[in-house]
C-alpha cells in the first residue's frame, strides 16, 4: 500500500509501537513513523488497556493481586508518553483512543464498569479491539473514510477490529512490518 493513498494511520501499542509497561519505541517503529511524518497523513493511537478493568474488578470482588495491575491514571500517563513521542517523531498531533474494559479469556465475562464511567466510551465493550469502536471513532474524528485508514497492529484482535470497521491493516510485530 502507498501511503499517498492514506489520510489516517492508527497504531496498536503494546507489541507494535513497543513492548508493553515501556515507553520506548522499537527502532524499527521509529523509522516508519519517520517515513509517515513525510506525508500528509493523521496520526492515532488505538490501545486496549483491559489491565485496568481486571485491577477495579479484583478491588471490587476482593480477589487475585490488583497491585499487579496499572491504575487508570499510569497508563494514561503512559499512553500519552507514548502519544507524545510519537507526535514528535511525526511532527503531527497524536489522537489517544483507549480501553480500559476487561474480557476475561477463560470465563469469557466482562469485568465491571466503575460507577459513573458507564457513559465514558473508554469502558465500553464497543470500545475494545476486536470491536471496532475506536477505530470508527478515530476516523471520525479524523474526518476520513475507512478505504483511506490504515491499521498497524499485532494481534487477531487487532485485525478483527480493522476488518469490522473497514480500514486496511498491516502486522507490525516489535516494529517490524510483516504483511
Amino acid at each position: 500500500m502507498n501511503l499517498t493513498d492514506i489520510d489516517l494511520a492508527i497504531f496498536d501499542v503494546d507489541g507494535t509501537l513497543c513492548d508493553r509497561d515501556s515507553c520506548l519505541l522499537y527502532p524499527a517503529m521509529v523509522h516508519h513513523l519517520e517515513e509517515i511524518g513525510k506525508f500528509p497523513i493523521k496520526i492515532a493511537i488505538a490501545t486496549n488497556q483491559g489491565g485496568v478493568g481486571l485491577r477495579y474488578w479484583m478491588e471490587i470482588e476482593n480477589f487475585g493481586e490488583p497491585n499487579r495491575f496499572p491504575t487508570e491514571d499510569v497508563v494514561a500517563h503512559r499512553i500519552t508518553t507514548v502519544a507524545n513521542t510519537v507526535a514528535e517523531i511525526t511532527d503531527k498531533i497524536c489522537a489517544v483512543y483507549i480501553s480500559y474494559a476487561y474480557l476475561s479469556k477463560t470465563s469469557g465475562k466482562w469485568g465491571p464498569t466503575p460507577p459513573g464511567k458507564e457513559l465514558d466510551d473508554r469502558w465500553s465493550k464497543e470500545w475494545r479491539k476486536p470491536a471496532p469502536g475506536m477505530l470508527r471513532r478515530a476516523m471520525k474524528d479524523a474526518a476520513v473514510f475507512p478505504q483511506r485508514t490504515l491499521f498497524f497492529g499485532d494481534s487477531k484482535e487487532d485485525e478483527q477490529a480493522a476488518q469490522a470497521a473497514g480500514c486496511h491493516y498491516i502486522i507490525a510485530e516489535w516494529g517490524q512490518l510483516i504483511a
